[in-house]
C-alpha cells in the first residue's frame, strides 16, 4: 500500500470511529430523553456605563430532540442602578431539563421538517431592547441516520483504500482480483506487476 493511500485509509477509519461512537451517542440522547431532558448553558453578561449585554448560547435534549439556541438580549441607555447585575465571567451550567416542549414548527422549508430539522431567526433593533435569537431543533433520529448514513459510507470508502492490500495478501492481482497464485510476472487480465511471494522475495539472485 502507498504511503498516500494508507494515510487516507488511516484517516477515514478515525472518521468511521467518530461517526459510530456519534451514532451511539445520538441513541443514548434519544432513549434518555423520553425520560429525563439535558440541558447546557453558556451565560455572559456584559456591562457598560448605559447598558446591558446578556449573551446565552444553550444546548438542550429533551423530547427526543437537540435544541441549539443562541440568545443575546442588550439593554439601551438603561439609568444606573445599584440593582444593575454586575459584570461577569462567561460560566458553563449543566442541569436536568424537565420541561416537554412540543414540535415546533418556524420557518424552514417544508422538505427540511419532514427531515426533522426545524429553525427560528428572531431579529430585533428596536431600541431600548435589542434581541437577536436563533434556535435550531434537530429530531435525535435525524441525528441517528446521519451519523449511521456517514459511517456506511466511510466503511465503504475504507474497503475501497485497502482492497488491493487484501487482494495482494489473498495471492490474487491488485487491480482485476485475477487468481495470481499459478502465475509469475505479470497479471494475465490486466498486465498489472504481480507483488512477488515471499519464497521469491526473501531468495537472492
Amino acid at each position: 500500500m502507498s504511503r498516500r493511500r494508507h494515510i487516507a485509509a488511516l484517516l477515514v477509519r478515525t472518521l468511521l470511529v467518530f461517526c459510530l461512537t456519534f451514532a451511539a451517542a445520538s441513541l443514548i440522547l434519544l432513549v434518555r430523553s423520553r425520560f429525563a431532558g439535558d440541558v447546557v448553558t453558556r451565560t455572559e453578561y456584559i456591562v457598560a456605563p448605559n447598558d446591558q449585554d446578556e449573551r446565552r448560547f444553550t444546548l438542550d435534549s429533551i423530547d427526543h430532540r437537540i435544541i441549539i439556541a443562541n440568545l443575546q438580549t442588550v439593554l439601551l441607555n438603561q439609568p444606573p442602578s445599584t440593582a444593575a447585575r454586575p459584570p461577569q465571567a462567561p460560566y458553563w451550567e449543566f442541569a436536568e431539563d424537565p420541561r416537554k416542549v412540543g414540535w415546533m414548527p418556524m420557518s424552514e422549508p417544508r422538505w427540511l421538517y419532514r427531515l426533522g430539522v426545524s429553525y427560528t431567526i428572531t431579529w430585533n433593533n428596536t431600541p431600548p431592547i435589542i434581541v437577536h435569537h436563533v434556535a435550531i431543533v434537530i429530531h435525535d433520529l435525524t441525528l441517528l441516520a446521519i451519523a449511521l448514513l456517514a459511517a456506511a459510507l466511510l466503511r465503504w470508502a475504507d474497503r475501497r483504500l485497502t482492497r488491493p492490500q487484501r487482494r495482494r495478501a489473498a495471492g490474487l492481482c491488485a487491480r482485476c482480483g485475477y487468481d495470481l497464485r499459478a502465475s509469475a510476472g505479470r497479471c494475465p487480465e490486466c498486465g498489472e506487476a504481480a507483488a512477488p511471494t515471499v519464497a521469491t522475495a526473501g531468495t537472492s539472485p
